[in-house]
Protein backbone atom coordinates (compact mmCIF):
# COMPACT_ATOMS: atom_id res chain seq x y z
CA UNK A 1 0.00 0.00 0.00
CA UNK A 2 2.70 2.61 0.78
CA UNK A 3 4.50 1.34 -2.38
CA UNK A 4 1.21 2.09 -4.42
CA UNK A 5 0.61 6.06 -2.53
CA UNK A 6 4.35 6.98 -3.42
CA UNK A 7 3.32 6.27 -7.21
CA UNK A 8 0.44 8.42 -6.82
CA UNK A 9 2.15 11.16 -5.22
CA UNK A 10 4.96 11.10 -8.31
CA UNK A 11 2.34 10.56 -10.59
CA UNK A 12 0.37 13.59 -9.52
CA UNK A 13 3.37 15.89 -8.62
CA UNK A 14 5.11 15.16 -12.37
CA UNK A 15 1.40 16.18 -13.55
CA UNK A 16 1.48 19.18 -11.43
CA UNK A 17 4.71 20.38 -12.44
CA UNK A 18 3.84 20.02 -16.29
CA UNK A 19 0.90 22.00 -15.68
CA UNK A 20 3.11 24.90 -14.46
CA UNK A 21 5.42 24.66 -17.20
CA UNK A 22 2.75 24.65 -19.49
CA UNK A 23 1.41 28.25 -17.86
CA UNK A 24 4.22 29.41 -17.45
CA UNK A 25 5.06 28.91 -21.20
CA UNK A 26 1.97 30.57 -22.00
CA UNK A 27 2.63 33.30 -19.72
CA UNK A 28 5.91 34.14 -20.67
CA UNK A 29 4.52 33.75 -24.37
CA UNK A 30 1.74 36.40 -23.84
CA UNK A 31 4.32 38.59 -22.07
CA UNK A 32 6.64 38.64 -24.96
CA UNK A 33 3.95 39.28 -27.41
CA UNK A 34 2.96 42.55 -24.91
CA UNK A 35 6.46 43.66 -24.75
CA UNK A 36 6.83 43.09 -28.36
CA UNK A 37 3.90 45.13 -28.99
CA UNK A 38 4.04 47.94 -26.61
CA UNK A 39 8.31 48.52 -28.53
CA UNK A 40 6.52 48.32 -31.85
CA UNK A 41 4.37 51.35 -30.54
CA UNK A 42 6.84 53.41 -28.38
CA UNK A 43 9.49 53.03 -32.01
CA UNK A 44 6.49 54.23 -33.89
CA UNK A 45 5.61 57.20 -31.80
CA UNK A 46 9.35 58.31 -31.74
CA UNK A 47 9.81 57.71 -35.49
CA UNK A 48 6.67 59.26 -37.05
CA UNK A 49 5.12 60.01 -34.22
CA UNK A 50 0.94 60.08 -33.42
CA UNK A 51 -0.85 63.07 -33.88
CA UNK A 52 -3.01 63.99 -30.96
CA UNK A 53 -5.25 65.10 -33.67
CA UNK A 54 -5.50 61.46 -34.53
CA UNK A 55 -7.47 61.19 -31.08
CA UNK A 56 -9.22 64.68 -30.97
CA UNK A 57 -9.58 67.54 -33.14
CA UNK A 58 -6.99 70.07 -32.60
CA UNK A 59 -7.33 73.76 -31.01
CA UNK A 60 -7.29 76.69 -32.91
CA UNK A 61 -4.88 79.13 -31.77
CA UNK A 62 -4.84 82.88 -32.84
CA UNK A 63 -2.25 84.69 -31.59
CA UNK A 64 -2.68 88.67 -31.74
CA UNK A 65 0.42 90.35 -30.64
CA UNK A 66 0.20 94.51 -30.12
CA UNK A 67 2.90 96.63 -31.33
CA UNK A 68 3.65 100.23 -29.30
CA UNK A 69 3.38 103.35 -31.52
CA UNK A 70 6.73 104.41 -30.45
CA UNK A 71 8.40 101.41 -32.25
CA UNK A 72 10.67 102.40 -35.03
CA UNK A 73 10.87 100.33 -38.53
CA UNK A 74 13.54 98.02 -37.44
CA UNK A 75 12.31 97.09 -34.38
CA UNK A 76 9.06 95.65 -35.98
CA UNK A 77 11.08 93.83 -38.48
CA UNK A 78 13.23 92.20 -36.20
CA UNK A 79 9.68 90.92 -34.34
CA UNK A 80 8.23 90.42 -37.72
CA UNK A 81 11.21 87.84 -38.77
CA UNK A 82 11.04 85.87 -35.75
CA UNK A 83 7.75 84.85 -36.32
CA UNK A 84 8.92 84.32 -40.35
CA UNK A 85 11.60 81.72 -38.68
CA UNK A 86 8.63 79.47 -37.30
CA UNK A 87 6.36 80.17 -39.93
CA UNK A 88 3.68 81.69 -37.54
CA UNK A 89 0.75 83.60 -38.74
CA UNK A 90 0.37 86.24 -36.23
CA UNK A 91 -1.90 89.21 -36.76
CA UNK A 92 0.01 92.69 -35.63
CA UNK A 93 -1.97 94.97 -33.65
CA UNK A 94 -1.39 98.27 -35.05
CA UNK A 95 -2.29 101.47 -33.74
CA UNK A 96 -3.09 104.37 -36.81
CA UNK A 97 0.29 106.27 -35.94
CA UNK A 98 2.47 103.80 -36.48
CA UNK A 99 0.08 101.84 -39.68
CA UNK A 100 2.18 103.49 -41.97
CA UNK A 101 5.49 102.37 -40.85
CA UNK A 102 4.02 98.68 -40.10
CA UNK A 103 2.49 98.49 -43.52
CA UNK A 104 6.51 99.56 -45.05
CA UNK A 105 8.02 96.96 -42.96
CA UNK A 106 5.42 94.09 -44.12
CA UNK A 107 5.57 94.92 -48.24
CA UNK A 108 8.96 94.12 -48.19
CA UNK A 109 8.53 90.45 -46.48
CA UNK A 110 8.07 87.36 -48.10
CA UNK A 111 5.92 85.85 -45.81
CA UNK A 112 2.30 87.54 -45.37
CA UNK A 113 1.61 89.36 -41.83
CA UNK A 114 -1.99 90.13 -41.58
CA UNK A 115 -2.78 93.58 -39.26
CA UNK A 116 -5.11 94.41 -37.37
CA UNK A 117 -6.24 97.92 -36.34
CA UNK A 118 -5.93 99.32 -33.07
CA UNK A 119 -9.06 101.08 -32.07
CA UNK A 120 -10.14 103.74 -29.79
CA UNK A 121 -12.59 104.05 -27.60
CA UNK A 122 -14.34 107.12 -29.08
CA UNK A 123 -14.68 105.95 -32.16
CA UNK A 124 -17.45 103.68 -30.65
CA UNK A 125 -19.02 105.62 -27.97
CA UNK A 126 -20.16 109.36 -28.00
CA UNK A 127 -22.08 111.41 -30.28
CA UNK A 128 -19.55 112.13 -32.65
CA UNK A 129 -18.56 108.36 -32.62
CA UNK A 130 -19.61 107.17 -36.01
CA UNK A 131 -18.22 110.39 -37.81
CA UNK A 132 -14.88 110.02 -36.07
CA UNK A 133 -15.05 105.82 -36.74
CA UNK A 134 -15.59 106.73 -40.64
CA UNK A 135 -12.63 109.28 -40.77
CA UNK A 136 -10.39 106.63 -38.96
CA UNK A 137 -11.48 103.78 -41.32
CA UNK A 138 -11.06 105.81 -44.50
CA UNK A 139 -7.38 107.05 -43.52
CA UNK A 140 -6.56 103.84 -42.24
CA UNK A 141 -7.74 101.69 -46.01
CA UNK A 142 -5.59 104.26 -47.79
CA UNK A 143 -2.47 103.29 -45.92
CA UNK A 144 -3.68 99.61 -45.81
CA UNK A 145 -6.42 98.49 -48.80
CA UNK A 146 -6.15 94.73 -47.34
CA UNK A 147 -7.60 95.49 -43.56
CA UNK A 148 -10.30 93.34 -42.47
CA UNK A 149 -10.32 93.20 -38.48
CA UNK A 150 -10.51 95.68 -35.80
CA UNK A 151 -9.51 95.44 -32.55
CA UNK A 152 -11.67 97.35 -30.07
CA UNK A 153 -10.51 98.88 -26.40
CA UNK A 154 -11.12 97.04 -23.20
CA UNK A 155 -14.39 98.50 -21.43
CA UNK A 156 -15.29 99.33 -24.50
CA UNK A 157 -19.24 98.08 -26.00
CA UNK A 158 -18.79 97.66 -30.15
CA UNK A 159 -21.14 99.50 -31.91
CA UNK A 160 -21.51 101.12 -35.43
CA UNK A 161 -20.93 97.72 -37.18
CA UNK A 162 -22.56 98.48 -39.90
CA UNK A 163 -19.57 101.46 -40.81
CA UNK A 164 -16.96 98.47 -40.15
CA UNK A 165 -18.74 96.14 -42.46
CA UNK A 166 -19.34 98.73 -45.41
CA UNK A 167 -15.53 99.26 -44.42
CA UNK A 168 -14.70 95.92 -45.47
CA UNK A 169 -13.62 94.89 -41.80
CA UNK A 170 -14.81 91.29 -41.55
CA UNK A 171 -13.64 90.48 -37.70
CA UNK A 172 -13.87 92.72 -34.57
CA UNK A 173 -12.37 91.68 -31.62
CA UNK A 174 -12.94 92.55 -27.41
CA UNK A 175 -12.31 91.88 -24.52
CA UNK A 176 -16.05 90.96 -23.72
CA UNK A 177 -18.92 90.52 -25.20
CA UNK A 178 -22.33 92.85 -24.04
CA UNK A 179 -25.69 91.09 -23.26
CA UNK A 180 -26.59 89.65 -26.10
CA UNK A 181 -30.02 90.37 -26.97
CA UNK A 182 -30.59 88.42 -29.80
CA UNK A 183 -28.87 85.22 -30.90
CA UNK A 184 -25.82 84.85 -33.73
CA UNK A 185 -27.42 84.84 -37.32
CA UNK A 186 -24.90 82.64 -38.11
CA UNK A 187 -24.56 78.97 -36.32
CA UNK A 188 -21.19 78.91 -34.80
CA UNK A 189 -18.69 75.38 -33.70
CA UNK A 190 -19.04 74.54 -30.53
CA UNK A 191 -16.47 75.64 -28.06
CA UNK A 192 -15.75 79.11 -30.57
CA UNK A 193 -16.33 82.71 -28.78
CA UNK A 194 -17.41 84.30 -31.64
CA UNK A 195 -20.82 85.77 -32.55
CA UNK A 196 -22.35 87.72 -35.73
CA UNK A 197 -25.16 90.12 -34.87
CA UNK A 198 -24.73 91.88 -38.05
CA UNK A 199 -24.41 90.17 -41.57
CA UNK A 200 -20.46 90.27 -42.85
CA UNK A 201 -19.21 90.82 -39.14
CA UNK A 202 -17.95 88.36 -36.78
CA UNK A 203 -17.44 89.73 -33.17
CA UNK A 204 -14.47 87.48 -31.53
CA UNK A 205 -13.42 87.43 -27.50
CA UNK A 206 -10.39 87.07 -26.14
CA UNK A 207 -9.48 84.51 -23.76
CA UNK A 208 -9.60 85.12 -20.60
CA UNK A 209 -6.18 84.20 -20.10
CA UNK A 210 -3.61 86.50 -18.87
CA UNK A 211 -0.09 86.13 -20.11
CA UNK A 212 2.37 86.70 -17.12
CA UNK A 213 6.20 87.25 -17.54
CA UNK A 214 7.43 85.39 -20.77
CA UNK A 215 3.86 83.54 -21.05
CA UNK A 216 4.83 81.14 -18.60
CA UNK A 217 0.85 81.33 -17.46
CA UNK A 218 -1.04 80.30 -20.05
CA UNK A 219 1.69 79.42 -23.04
CA UNK A 220 2.74 76.97 -20.07
CA UNK A 221 2.05 73.58 -18.65
CA UNK A 222 -1.31 74.97 -17.26
CA UNK A 223 -2.96 75.25 -20.27
CA UNK A 224 -5.37 72.26 -21.14
CA UNK A 225 -6.06 70.50 -24.71
CA UNK A 226 -9.80 71.75 -25.59
CA UNK A 227 -10.66 69.62 -28.73
CA UNK A 228 -11.83 71.80 -31.34
CA UNK A 229 -12.11 74.70 -29.25
CA UNK A 230 -11.03 78.45 -30.69
CA UNK A 231 -8.61 80.33 -28.71
CA UNK A 232 -7.74 84.03 -29.62
CA UNK A 233 -4.84 85.05 -27.10
CA UNK A 234 -3.94 88.59 -27.07
CA UNK A 235 -0.26 88.64 -26.00
CA UNK A 236 0.09 91.79 -24.52
CA UNK A 237 1.81 94.73 -25.87
CA UNK A 238 5.50 94.25 -27.20
CA UNK A 239 7.94 97.66 -27.21
CA UNK A 240 6.13 99.21 -24.51
CA UNK A 241 8.43 99.34 -21.91
CA UNK A 242 10.74 96.60 -22.29
CA UNK A 243 13.65 96.62 -24.33
CA UNK A 244 14.40 94.56 -27.90
CA UNK A 245 16.29 92.03 -26.34
CA UNK A 246 13.32 91.17 -23.94
CA UNK A 247 10.84 91.57 -26.57
CA UNK A 248 12.57 88.97 -28.40
CA UNK A 249 13.10 86.13 -26.02
CA UNK A 250 8.80 86.92 -25.27
CA UNK A 251 8.53 86.03 -28.70
CA UNK A 252 11.05 83.44 -29.27
CA UNK A 253 9.35 81.32 -26.26
CA UNK A 254 5.77 81.77 -27.94
CA UNK A 255 7.09 80.57 -31.31
CA UNK A 256 8.71 77.59 -29.75
CA UNK A 257 5.48 77.12 -27.86
CA UNK A 258 3.34 76.65 -30.63
CA UNK A 259 5.39 75.16 -33.04
CA UNK A 260 5.72 72.13 -30.72
CA UNK A 261 2.44 71.58 -30.11
CA UNK A 262 1.42 72.08 -33.94
CA UNK A 263 4.20 69.40 -34.60
CA UNK A 264 2.16 66.96 -32.34
CA UNK A 265 -1.16 68.24 -33.96
CA UNK A 266 -2.66 69.49 -30.54
CA UNK A 267 -3.32 72.72 -31.93
CA UNK A 268 -3.44 75.21 -35.49
CA UNK A 269 -2.46 78.36 -36.39
CA UNK A 270 -4.36 81.14 -38.17
CA UNK A 271 -4.86 84.87 -37.94
CA UNK A 272 -7.67 86.90 -37.02
CA UNK A 273 -8.88 87.82 -40.49
CA UNK A 274 -9.22 84.05 -41.45
CA UNK A 275 -11.78 83.21 -38.69
CA UNK A 276 -15.05 83.71 -40.91
CA UNK A 277 -13.41 81.21 -43.68
CA UNK A 278 -12.50 78.75 -40.40
CA UNK A 279 -16.24 78.83 -38.62
CA UNK A 280 -18.02 77.87 -41.79
CA UNK A 281 -15.16 74.90 -42.89
CA UNK A 282 -14.40 73.96 -39.06
CA UNK A 283 -13.16 70.62 -38.52
CA UNK A 284 -16.57 68.24 -37.51
CA UNK A 285 -18.50 71.63 -37.43
CA UNK A 286 -22.03 70.40 -38.61
CA UNK A 287 -24.76 73.24 -38.03
CA UNK A 288 -27.11 73.28 -35.96
CA UNK A 289 -29.51 75.29 -38.05
CA UNK A 290 -29.77 76.22 -42.02
CA UNK A 291 -27.54 79.75 -43.20
CA UNK A 292 -29.89 80.71 -44.52
CA UNK A 293 -32.81 80.79 -41.68
CA UNK A 294 -30.25 82.20 -39.46
CA UNK A 295 -29.97 85.01 -41.54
Amino acid sequence: MVVLITHAELYFSCFACRLCEKVQRSFLSYKHAFVSLSGAWAIFKASAGIPMSFFLSPTTLVVCCTIAKTANESEIAELCGIANRYSLPVTWVISPENLSRATAVFSGLSHQHQIALAGFPDWFEGNHSRGLLRRALSSALSIHPLLESIVVPPCTHLSHRDILVENGISTACVDSFEPQLRRSRRPVPEGWPCRSLFWGLWDVQFSSRQTIGSFGSWFGRSVPHQSGALIVQNTGCFLASDSMAVCQRRLEHLCRWIEHRVTTGRIRTASLDKIPQLVLHSNGFTPTQSILKAA
